[in-house]
C-alpha cells in the first residue's frame, strides 16, 4: 500500500509506501541551482569517489541530489563534518542515504529516509542512481488505468515476471493516495485479501486505544511496555498478551468491525512461536484507510472529541515512528529503486 503527500514549499514530492509485503518508503528529489565557474569546471569521476580519494570541493555545485549506500560494516553519522564527539547514530552496512551536498574535505551531508540529517565520510559510501520505471506511451494508455503512474507500475511488474524475479502467483496489492487532495493515483488489487502477520498488529493497536478511550482498559506501565514491544519490535508474545487483554481474537474482531473502517480484516489466530500466522488476513485498502485516519488525527469516530482524537492519533504515529532493533537494517533494498520521471522517485 502506498500513501503520497505533496510538500509544495520545498518542491518535494513524498510517497509513502505501505503494502502488505513492504514497509514505508520515502521518495524525495530536490533540485538545486547550479553554476559553472567561468574559467574551470572540476569534475570527479565515480571511480575516484568509490576509491575514497581525497579532493577539494568543486567550484561547480551538483545539479541534483544523489543516492548512496553505506559500504562499511558500521558508519558514524555526525552532526558536523569532523571526528569530534558529535556522533548522532551509527549506520549499519547497507543503509541507503540521500546526499545533500558536494563532498567537502572528505565529508558529505546526507539524509536518512526517517528525516535524520548529518555528515558521513565519503570513503565508506557507494553512489548510485535509481532505475527508471518503464515508459508507458500515452497513445497506448487505457482508461482501465487510473493514472500513468499505475500503468507504469503494472508494466514494471510485467518485466519482473518476465525475468522470473517473481513467481506468477505472487501478486502485487497496493494503494497510492494523494493526501493533499484525497485522489487515488494507483489502486491495484486493493481488496485482495492477503495473509497478514505483522501488518495486522496495527489494527490490534487500534482496538487497544479504542478500549482504553472507552474506559474498558485502565492502562498500566506494563500495558505500555507490551504495546511498545508489539509495535516497535513486532514482538509476538507481547501481541498475544494484548489480544488476551482485549478479550481474545473474537472480541478484537468485533471491536474493529464496529468501527466500519475494516471490510476485509479477519483476526482468528494468536501468534505462534515461529510467527507464521495463516488465518489472519487483511487487504491493502483496509491498511490504507487506517493509515489515512491516523495521519489526519481522526482515529476515533468523527463525532469524538477533537483533542482526544488528535492525542491518540499522535500517540499511534509516535509508536509507528520508533526505531526497531539495532540489527534491523534499512528496509530499502539495493537494486529495487526506480523513478517514473525526473521529479519523482519511488523507493521500493
Amino acid at each position: 500500500m502506498f500513501t503520497l503527500r505533496k510538500i509544495e514549499s520545498l518542491n518535494i514530492i513524498t510517497l509513502r509506501l505501505f503494502t502488505v509485503f513492504l514497509s514505508l518508503l520515502l521518495p524525495i528529489q530536490v533540485i538545486f541551482p547550479y553554476e559553472i565557474a567561468e574559467k574551470k569546471k572540476t569534475s570527479i569521476s565515480n571511480k575516484n569517489l568509490l576509491a575514497g580519494r581525497k579532493y577539494e570541493k568543486s567550484k561547480s555545485s551538483f545539479k541534483k541530489i544523489s543516492f548512496a549506500v553505506v559500504t562499511a560494516s558500521a558508519l558514524n553519522l555526525r552532526s558536523s563534518p569532523n571526528i569530534k564527539n558529535n556522533i548522532i547514530k551509527v549506520l549499519p552496512n547497507g543503509t541507503h542515504l540521500i546526499t545533500l551536498s558536494q563532498p567537502i574535505k572528505g565529508w558529505v551531508k546526507v539524509k536518512k529516509t526517517s528525516d535524520i540529517y548529518g555528515w558521513v565520510s565519503i570513503n565508506y559510501l557507494k553512489y548510485y542512481q535509481p532505475k527508471s520505471l518503464p515508459i508507458v506511451k500515452t497513445e497506448n494508455f487505457s482508461k482501465s488505468f487510473i493514472s500513468i503512474l499505475e500503468a507504469s507500475i503494472i508494466e514494471y511488474m510485467k518485466e519482473i515476471y518476465a525475468k522470473n524475479k517473481l513467481k506468477k502467483h505472487d501478486k502485487l496489492s497496493l494503494v497510492i493516495q494523494d493526501l493533499s487532495s484525497g485522489e487515488f493515483l494507483a489502486s491495484i488489487r486493493p481488496r485482495r485479501i492477503l495473509k497478514s502477520a505483522s501488518t495486522i498488529k496495527l489494527p490490534i493497536l487500534h482496538a487497544y486505544v479504542l478500549q482504553r478511550f472507552r474506559g474498558k482498559i485502565k492502562e498500566s506501565p506494563w500495558h505500555k511496555k507490551l504495546i511498545e514491544e508489539m509495535i516497535r519490535y513486532s514482538s509476538n508474545p507481547s501481541t498475544n498478551s494484548i489480544i488476551y487483554l482485549l478479550g481474545g481474537t473474537g472480541n478484537v474482531q468485533k471491536i474493529l468491525s464496529d468501527t466500519n473502517v475494516y471490510e476485509d480484516l479477519s483476526l482468528k489466530q494468536y501468534f505462534p512461536v515461529d510467527g507464521k500466522t495463516y488465518l489472519n488476513k487483511i487487504s491493502a485498502a483496509d491498511l490504507n484507510k487506517i493509515f489515512v485516519k491516523i495521519w489526519f488525527k481522526n482515529i476515533l469516530k468523527s463525532n469524538s472529541n477533537i483533542q482526544t482524537n488528535k492525542e491518540i492519533s499522535q500517540e499511534m504515529l509516535f509508536l509507528l515512528g520508533l526505531p526497531g532493533h539495532s540489527w534491523i537494517k534499512d528496509r530499502i533494498k539495493a537494486g529495487t529503486c526506480f523513478s517514473s520521471n525526473k521529479s519523482v522517485n519511488i523507493w521500493d
